[in-house]
């Protein structure tokens, strides 16, 4: 693993890559409407950047190590090594080999902060920007988002406005939270209108709205009863 070898297929460089210590790996389109780090169904993922690069190459030596010393498994080590390969191919097209090998060379592992899962339930912290915070999200709650995303655009909603996970304020407070932060675990969406979008919470017969900050920025709180 001394060598940097040129990738196979050329990413979508429009995209942003985020990874998680396992190496499992999701792309956005609207990198920014997402912090740094993002947990998904108790799962921390970081943005790829160099110096995270350098730091999951390092964790995969050790994982070779383990291997070869018998502490590993063959089918998890394989399974390992095809993700990273994956990934090694993202970050040459996405950062080219002179910055990839210069983080090598400025890593140092028991420096290096590893991404953290944020608690769904709770406020997640100030991130690298002093005054932000960030929010985690659910699978199910970007696969609804994901759903509703043509239409809500087509209707005159932002990104922002459905994506984004960080605001100025602690969750929920400010205007700043995108729709995706108010889905929870037992949630649905409902009509999806220019004004709002329903949320229906399993034991409530009637739906919250989430109100388009773009038509009513002046509203104290994001999401209201009827």
């Amino acid at each position: 693993m001394n060598e940097l070898i040129a990738p196979a297929q050329e990413p979508t460089l429009a995209t942003a890559l985020y990874v998680a210590a396992d190496l499992t790996a999701w792309e956005t389109d609207r990198p920014d409407c997402f912090a740094r780090d993002v947990t998904i169904d108790g799962v921390a993922f970081r943005l790829l950047d160099p110096e995270y690069y350098a730091w999951l190459r390092h964790r995969m030596t050790l994982a070779k190590e383990m291997h070869v010393a018998g502490k590993m498994p063959g089918d998890v080590f394989e399974r390992l090594r095809h993700a990273f390969n994956e990934v090694h191919s993202q970050a040459l097209a996405r950062f080219g080999e002179r910055d990839l090998l210069r983080a090598l060379e400025r890593l140092r592992p028991k420096n290096y902060e590893a991404p953290k899962v944020f608690d769904c339930g709770q406020l997640t912290g100030p991130t690298e920007r002093p005054g932000h915070f960030t929010r985690a999200v659910l699978p199910h709650a970007l696969a609804q988002v994901d759903d509703l995303r043509d239409k809500a655009l087509a209707l005159g909603w932002s990104h922002e406005s459905l994506y984004r996970t960080q605001g100025r304020f602690a969750f929920p407070c400010g205007q700043d939270y995108g729709l995706v932060c108010f889905i929870g675990e037992r949630c649905r969406v409902g009509a999806v209108t220019f004004e709002y979008i329903e949320i229906f919470h399993d034991g409530r017969a009637e739906p919250l709205r989430f109100y388009n900050p773009e038509r009513f920025a002046a509203h104290a709180l994001r999401v209201s009863g009827r």
